[in-house]
């Protein structure tokens, strides 16, 4: 990563918050839009440096294709995203990268270092993974920023990117590790692999560079790429037949096609796998898609018996107990087993009220309780619950993910600057 130079903006400027950040959420990007030459971070930073605007604005970094400049703390609140100091907003909660677009500055150079920067904040704040921590501006106030990214259509492939640094980062690109090559990629001779072999995962013999390129065994002959065109195989060896996963976010099809945006959210059996190659097919009798097995997340089924009160989730494919046909959204969500007799289940009696047989159910390790769940964090409505009070819900509302705001005991507050809603806290899926 390129130097990155402290030049701090002084404290009571209106640059300067003078505010803690309540928690850490997560990395917003922004681009500067000052299109002037010489408009780079240095610029920006003595800007900031020389007390700002007379308004209230101002970002944690600034980013060209040479240099980083930190103008406020990390755990100090910056005047970024557009809403005030709304507790859970991402004022209060976000460290803020400016990606500088002065004509005289490399941009994919810049966004690159914007891309490693991003990745050190969340190595720092020992995030599990980059996925979930990532924001635009606009996702904050509305405003269309980072506009060259937005316009291009290039943030999911800036999440993309951050993933791999993120991996790279972790030591996944490391001597003994198994790696596809990314269809199109060359080596750093200008070799290229045939499309069968793109389908083979390959022996990391060593790497250089700061991790930057990898030496791999392609049929006896050693070829050496830059990781960025390499994806790890092999996250979890415990994968088989029958295991049931979530797909990562962004994630392509292993043919590196797109995904619809629905795929993300749902669980789906691994139905066909070739370990030698990385790849699963999931679901047959659903999506039926192929994707590298490192894009997958295994979804925990702990043990012990399933009981009244237990929460679930329906495998993909399945009828009801009686040989129904069951709505595509039920296998995305989880339920409470609400009646039990025998191996008939009846979930949700105050939602969808549908039984199963308990063979077609898998416990939810992971449903959220009130201890898990707290200001700040990202959920969605489990289909069919009512509001705190017993209201009912508008349909649009179970298929967004939302902030919790306020949370007392069970209730829980989603998005007080939109929706406003009080729920129940065992209603609510932690994203």
């Amino acid at each position: 990563m390129v130097e990155i130079r402290e030049i701090l903006a002084p404290r009571g400027s209106n640059a300067r918050s003078g505010r803690k950040l309540n928690y850490f959420r997560g990395v917003t990007i922004h681009e500067t839009d000052n299109w002037g030459r010489g408009a780079g971070a240095l610029s920006h930073a003595r800007y900031l440096q020389g007390g700002g605007s007379s308004g209230f604005a101002s970002w944690h970094y600034a980013v060209d294709d040479k240099l980083i400049t930190r103008s406020i703390p990390e755990d100090e609140a910056a005047w970024h995203a557009g809403d005030a100091g709304r507790s859970t907003g991402g004022n209060m909660t976000t460290v803020s990268i400016e990606i500088c677009v002065n004509p005289d500055s490399n941009y994919e150079t810049a966004k690159q270092n914007a891309i490693e920067l991003a990745v050190d904040i969340l190595i720092r704040h020992d995030v599990e993974d980059a996925q979930g921590y990532l924001y635009q501006h606009t996702d904050w106030s509305g405003k269309k920023c980072p506009r060259r990214i937005i316009d291009e259509g290039a943030w999911p492939d800036f999440v993309h990117d951050c993933e791999r640094e993120y991996e790279r980062r972790n030591g996944y690109f490391s001597a003994g590790k198994y790696v596809r090559v990314r269809y199109g990629a060359e080596s750093l001779n200008g070799e290229s692999l045939t499309s069968e072999e793109h389908l083979k995962a390959y022996i990391i013999t060593s790497v250089s560079n700061n991790y930057e390129t990898a030496v791999i065994n392609v049929n006896g002959k050693l070829m050496t790429f830059e990781t960025a065109n390499l994806f790890y195989v092999f996250s979890d060896l415990s994968m088989q037949v029958g295991t049931m996963v979530q797909v990562r976010r962004n994630a392509p099809t292993y043919t590196g096609g797109k995904v619809s945006s629905f795929v993300y959210d749902g669980v789906y059996r691994i139905d066909n796998l070739d370990m030698s190659i990385g790849r699963a097919v999931l679901d047959q009798n659903g999506i039926n898609t192929p994707f590298n097995v490192v894009e997958l997340v295994i979804v925990d089924k702990p043990t012990g018996s399933i009981s009244v009160g237990s929460m679930v989730r329906v495998t993909r494919g399945v009828k009801t107990y009686t040989g129904g046909n069951v709505s595509s959204f039920v296998y995305d969500n989880v339920y409470p087993v609400d009646e039990l007799k025998g191996d008939r289940a009846v979930l949700d009696k105050d939602g969808i009220c549908t039984p199963f047989n308990v063979k077609d159910l898998i416990l939810a390790s992971s449903t959220p309780t009130p201890a898990t769940i707290k200001v700040g964090s990202r959920v969605k409505v489990r289909q069919g619950a009512k509001t705190y009070t017993g209201g009912n819900v508008a349909s649009f509302v179970y298929n967004n993910v939302y902030p919790v705001d306020e949370l007392k005991g069970d209730r829980a507050v989603l998005d007080e600057d939109g929706i406003c809603t009080p729920f129940n806290v065992k209603d609510l899926i932690l994203q």
